[in-house]
């Protein structure tokens, strides 16, 4: 029987590597798979139906004659109180055309907004301040055929708390005998609230404890990793449904003494398919004529850091 189980595990595994790998070769694959199912579901398709067609579905979104990415990426500290102390947003907005009539496209993308706009050489610099619109400066250049080319990028700079997509405060008591209770409580930034869900959310903290620490949260789970000593508070989705929670945790330190620098840094990581900077694709045309075209959006933590 283990022979016949070691067997099917090798097996599996093999696939696994062969399904990573071709994942890997798809460019965007992953991304488009997931806005496409989104759209999906808020057009009330039914989207349980056979994986072939929905491969189908997702090749033929790869396939568009323009695909166009929008990524940002985070990294903002707090202090130990919650303040935020920075928060630094770089985006970039990136097209990839796939036959020659997209090549030669315009991309109407209003923005709303302080964001600090980029937009590479080759663009009309003006076209884009005066119409929101991304086009070649030179009419007979195109842009080169399956290769991704970034042509916009920006970046926000904040101190101002109301910025912060997510905010995580850390609320410690310590009593008799070091018996120490720790509330952990997530803020999801009151400007978001309708425009913006947070998924994969882990808050992580250093965990110094006699024993094992007994935790309580009506707001996803938590896990104790006893080789690193840290616990993760996991919540899949953060949005106005669930905008604030906590987790209280009790412990008991190893000594009285009341200190409780112990606990930080705190950490926390999460995407969301919603960029910080409101920047949206409205229309892709090529002489006056629609072009087809993909949207893929995300947004990840690079570094969220509380009292380092």
């Amino acid at each position: 029987m283990e022979e016949i189980i070691l067997q099917v595990t090798i097996r599996l595994r093999r696939k696994e590597t062969l399904i990573d790998q071709y994942v890997k070769d798809c460019n965007w694959v992953k991304k488009v798979a997931n806005t496409l199912m989104e759209q999906l579901e808020k057009e009330g398709e039914n989207i349980e139906g056979s994986s072939s067609k929905s491969a189908e579905n997702v090749q033929q979104a790869v396939l568009e004659p323009l695909n166009i990415r929008i990524i940002e990426q985070m990294a903002i500290s707090f202090d130990r109180d919650g303040g935020l102390i920075n928060m630094d947003v770089n985006g970039e907005f990136s097209v990839n055309a796939t036959t020659e009539e997209a090549a030669r496209s315009q991309i109407i993308a209003p923005y709303e907004g302080e964001c600090q706009f980029k937009i590479h050489p080759n663009m009309n610099k003006e076209l884009f301040i005066d119409k929101h619109t991304i086009a070649l400066r030179e009419k007979n250049k195109t842009f080169p055929l399956n290769t991704p080319i970034q042509v916009l990028k920006w970046r926000i700079l904040s101190q101002n708390e109301n910025d912060a997509p997510l905010r995580v405060s850390c609320w410690p008591t310590v009593g008799s005998g070091g018996h120490t209770v720790i509330t952990l409580e997530y803020n999801l930034g009151t400007k978001y609230y309708e425009t913006h869900d947070l998924r994969d959310v882990v808050i992580t903290l250093p965990i110094v404890a006699k024993g094992t620490p007994a935790a309580t949260t009506e707001e996803g789970s938590y896990f104790l990793d006893t080789r690193t000593n840290h616990l993760e508070w996991q919540i899949p989705v953060i949005s106005a449904d669930n905008a604030n929670g906590s987790l209280e945790i009790q412990l008991q330190q190893w000594d009285d003494t009341g200190d409780t620098s112990w606990i930080f840094p705190i950490t926390c990581t999460f995407t969301s398919q919603t960029p910080l900077c409101p920047i949206t694709v409205q229309d892709v045309t090529q002489n006056g004529a629609p072009v087809r075209y993909s949207v893929v959006k995300e947004f990840k933590v690079s570094s969220f850091v509380i009292g380092e």
